[in-house]
C-alpha cells in the first residue's frame, strides 16, 4: 500500500514522461517499458467490466509483466494488446478463478480484440493450474497474430470460451505455439480459422465448429491434427514443396491453393471433396477406393501414378500421370481442361487403345512404359480428359 501511494505521488509531482514505471496508463492506453520497476508484477485490467472496453496495452521491447497467481492482462471488448520484440507477459497461476472465473489466464479478453506478438516477444503460462492458458478468448471476433512465442507449461496455449462465432489465429513463419498436449482448447462449438506458417508444438485438435486450417509450406505441426466435428476445411497453401499423410481426420473439404506443390503420401481418407485451385497436388498412396470428389480447376495440376489416382476426377486443368512403373487405372475422368494447360494429344499409352477421335489432355511423365485401362463407359464420352 505504501508503494502504491509513492507511485501516485510521483505521478502528481513529475511530468508523465519522467515517471519511472514499467506500466503507465493514460486514459484507456497502457504502455509497459523497460524502466523500473521491471518486471511489473500487478495485473493490468479488471476483466469483465465496461471500463475495460476499448483498452490497449503495449508491452515494449524489454518490458515485462510477470504476475503470480493472477491474470496478467484482463480486458473486455475491442482490446488491442501488443507484445514487442523483447517484451514478455507471463503468469504463474496455481488456483485462481481469474477475472472471468475461467482460471489464471495470462492474457484474456472477450469480443473483437486483437493480440499481436512480434518476433522475439512472448506470452507464457508458467503455472501449474491446468485451466490457466497463455491466451483465453472469452468471446468471438478476435484475431491473434503470432510472430513470437505463445506457450503454456501445463495447459493449452490458447483456449476459446465462445459457443458461437469465429476467432482467427495466424501463426507466422517465426511463430511458435506450444503446449504439452493440445495447443488449443474449447468450451463450446465456436469456429476457428487457424493459419500455420510457423511451428505448432503439440496436438492441433478442433471442436464442433465449422473450422478452417490453413497449412503453408515450411510449417510444422509436431503431433496430431484433427478437424473435430462440424464442417471443416483444410487449405494446403504456399510456395515451394511440402508433404502430409493423406489421412485428414475430421476434415470434410481439402483445397490446394497457391503455386506450390503438396504431396499426400498416404491414402486419402475423411475428405469428401478435394479441389486443386492452383499449383500442384501430388498423390502417392493407394486411392483406388476413394469415393469423394476430386476437382482440378483451370490453374491447378493433379499429379499421380495410375495406381494413386482416385476413381473419379473432374479435370478442368492439368492431370499429370507420373509413372515410374507399370500400372493400370480404371476410372472416370471428365471435364474441360483449360486450353492453355493442354500438353498435347494422346501422350499416354492406353490399353485398350482409345479411339483416335477422343482427345487426351492428360500428361505423362515416366521413365518406363505403362499400361492404363479405362472403363467402357468412359470411352463412350465425347471427351476424355
Amino acid at each position: 500500500m505504501k508503494l502504491s501511494y509513492v507511485v501516485v505521488a510521483q505521478a502528481m509531482l513529475l511530468p508523465s514522461a519522467n515517471v519511472f514505471a514499467a506500466c503507465t496508463t493514460t486514459g484507456s492506453a497502457t504502455v509497459c517499458d523497460a524502466n523500473a520497476p521491471n518486471p511489473w508484477t500487478m495485473r493490468v485490467g479488471a476483466g469483465n467490466v465496461a471500463a475495460e472496453d476499448n483498452r490497449s496495452v503495449d508491452v515494449q521491447s524489454g518490458g515485462k509483466i510477470a504476475v503470480g497467481n493472477s491474470n496478467a492482462i484482463s480486458l473486455r471488448d475491442n482490446a488491442n494488446v501488443h507484445v514487442a520484440n523483447g517484451g514478455s507477459v507471463s503468469a504463474t497461476a496455481v488456483n485462481t478463478a481469474g477475472q472471468y472465473n475461467t482460471g489464471g489466464n495470462t492474457i484474456e479478453f472477450r469480443n473483437n480484440g486483437v493480440l499481436t506478438v512480434d518476433q522475439g516477444g512472448e506470452v507464457l503460462a508458467k503455472g501449474t493450474q491446468r485451466n490457466a492458458e497463455a491466451v483465453n478468448l472469452q468471446g468471438s471476433g478476435n484475431t491473434i497474430t503470432n510472430n513470437g512465442t505463445i506457450k503454456a507449461d501445463n495447459a493449452a496455449a490458447i483456449w476459446f470460451e465462445n459457443t458461437s462465432g469465429l476467432n482467427t489465429i495466424v501463426n507466422n513463419e517465426t511463430g511458435v505455439i506450444q503446449a504439452p498436449g493440445n495447443v488449443i482448447g474449447f468450451s463450446g462449438n465456436g469456429s476457428v480459422d487457424f493459419t500455420n506458417k510457423g511451428m505448432v508444438i503439440g496436438n492441433l485438435v478442433f471442436a464442433g465448429g465449422n473450422d478452417t486450417l490453413r497449412l503453408y509450406t515450411g510449417s510444422t505441426i509436431t503431433s496430431n491434427f484433427s478437424g473435430g466435428a462440424g464442417n471443416d476445411t483444410i487449405f494446403l497453401s504456399g510456395n515451394g514443396q511440402a508433404s502430409l499423410p493423406g489421412n485428414m481426420v475430421g476434415f470434410e473439404a481439402l483445397i490446394k491453393n497457391d503455386p506450390g506443390t503438396w504431396t499426400l503420401t498416404g491414402t486419402i481418407t475423411g475428405v469428401t471433396v478435394s479441389t486443386v485451385q492452383q499449383g500442384t497436388l501430388a498423390l502417392t498412396g493407394n486411392n483406388s477406393n476413394y469415393t469423394g470428389q476430386v476437382i482440378v480447376d483451370p490453374a491447378g495440376t493433379l499429379e499421380a501414378r495410375a495406381q494413386s489416382l482416385p476413381p473419379t476426377v473432374t479435370n478442368n486443368g492439368l492431370l499429370r500421370f507420373v509413372q515410374p512403373d507399370a500400372g493400370s487405372y480404371t476410372g472416370l475422368i471428365s471435364g474441360t481442361p483449360a486450353p492453355s494447360r493442354r500438353p498435347g494429344p494422346a501422350r499416354l499409352r492406353w490399353r485398350p487403345p482409345l479411339p483416335a477421335a477422343i482427345p487426351i489432355w492428360a500428361e505423362r511423365v515416366s521413365t518406363r512404359a505403362a499400361s492404363r485401362s479405362v472403363p467402357t463407359t468412359c470411352l463412350a464420352l465425347p471427351t476424355v480428359v
